[in-house]
């Protein structure tokens, strides 16, 4: 029941997280800049694979309705028609007369009917296989929107790196020319450029990374947005705030167990392998075929009758077929088991890396992550005026520099492990994370 109200909130109502916003307007365009609900929803509209995941849904549909049929088989309607021609002496009393002719003829109509309960047990299978489809369509959609907001904090992180790693190269650069400069004058001795020019190669390099690693994530988004690879994105995401959650590996696993859609759909395995067995049981119960004729037969004789065909179960016994359908239960069983394992397994690396990472943005406070900017460009003061060496403001501005990467580098992997946790324990993105713009 739980998992098909969760179809009934996602799937009858578009399927996606964000389809629409609280005064009901219509799905939003996906051109222009995004936010985090519109890229999450125009990423979902232009997914093949969840697509796929809904046309199998559909097809499920389908095959209730098969179940719900009152009968296995349409009805058999046949007929005969013969000429019957008598010997001359049926032609009268002395036998002179001629012989009399007489049109037979016979309609027949035929019909399979169930036998033991088969129609009402493959209505239980076919609901058990909408249930189960139902629960696979909701996890690949929990699955893709993780990644696509996962994509979307990468892509917001790798934009801040870039930008942030080009005004360091732009001030390597002026520190070069500024140690050229002196070394020109006299007053730095020429070793100073070598060792200002290698510090600008270094950044350098790793501008180059960043400019990869942006046009990466940009790649990977236009291709789940279905668009064109050198074609412009747009987005006003920086990043999410996670609602406030228990820090215990045990309250949440049992959270996952209760919200988490693969479980609810390996539950709905194992109960879908037990009504298939229990099915392909009855099988071994051949159906009643029911008829009746109305025929005249000889020489104008009327004859209404009825009949019953039976199958003999003689050579196929269906025990091939059961004890396969025996043993997809119990692997339905280890399926389940290794369901739980594996989710519980993601929760305490969830739960790990995102206390590790909240632990290490603790560690970095808004007037710190100023004074890096303002120091920064003491630095190049302090050169021109001759106030510091070289080397010394060089070996300053590595450090400063790795402190500002590395914390751009802390907010990304901080993101993407809030989101991590809350696909592990299944609980609603909409609800417990908060863009932050």
């Amino acid at each position: 029941m739980r998992i098909f109200s969760i179809w009934l909130l996602y799937v009858v109502t578009g399927g996606v997280v964000y389809s629409q916003s609280l005064d009901g307007s219509q799905t939003p365009s996906c051109s222009g800049p995004l936010d985090l609900k519109r890229i999450t929803v125009c990423v979902l509209e232009a997914s093949p694979e969840y697509r796929t995941e809904q046309l199998k849904l559909k097809e499920i549909s389908g095959k209730k309705q098969v179940a719900s049929y009152l009968f296995p088989s349409n009805p058999v309607a046949s007929a005969y028609l013969a000429h019957r021609k008598g010997t001359v002496s049926e032609g009268g009393p002395l036998g002179t007369g001629p012989a009399p002719v007489a049109m037979n003829h016979q309609i027949l109509v035929t019909q399979e009917v169930y036998v033991g309960g088969k129609r009402e047990k493959a209505r239980e299978v076919a609901e058990e296989e909408y249930k189960v489809q139902a629960g696979r369509l909701e996890a690949v959609r929990r699955n893709m929107l993780s990644r696509t907001i996962s994509g979307v904090l990468k892509y917001a992180g790798f934009k801040r790196e870039y930008e942030s790693t080009l005004q360091l190269y732009e001030l390597a650069k002026e520190l070069k020319e500024l140690s050229h400069a002196r070394a020109q004058e006299g007053v730095a001795p020429a070793m100073d450029v070598d060792v200002a020019r290698a510090e600008e190669l270094r950044l350098w390099k790793i501008l180059k990374q960043a400019e990869r690693k942006l046009e990466s994530a940009k790649g990977e988004l236009l291709i789940q947005l279905n668009r064109q690879p050198d074609s412009s994105l747009e987005l006003e995401v920086s990043g999410v705030s996670l609602k406030e959650l228990p820090k215990d590996v045990v309250t949440l696993v049992k959270i996952a167990l209760a919200n988490r859609p693969e479980i609810g759909m390996t539950e709905n395995e194992i109960v879908l392998a037990a009504r298939k067995l229990e099915q392909i049981k009855l099988q071994r119960v051949p159906n009643v075929t029911l008829g009746g004729f109305v025929q005249n037969d000889g020489f104008n004789e009327k004859v209404v009758g009825a009949q019953v065909s039976l199958p003999l179960t003689l050579w196929r016994t269906y025990e091939g077929e059961i004890r396969s359908a025996a043993s997809v239960r119990e692997q339905a069983f280890e399926n389940a088991r290794l369901q739980e394992r594996n989710i519980r397994l993601e929760i305490v690396n969830a739960v790990s890396g995102y206390l590790a990472l909240h632990t290490e943005m603790e560690q970095y406070d808004p007037t710190y992550l100023r004074d890096l900017d303002k120091d920064l460009l003491l630095l190049k003061d302090a050169l021109r005026t001759g106030r510091i060496k070289v080397v010394d403001a060089l070996n300053s501005q590595r450090i400063l520099t790795g402190a500002k990467l590395n914390f751009i580098l802390s907010r990304t992997e901080y993101s993407l492990a809030q989101v991590e946790l809350v696909r592990a324990i299944g609980l609603s993105f909409e609800e417990f994370l908060e863009e932050v713009k």
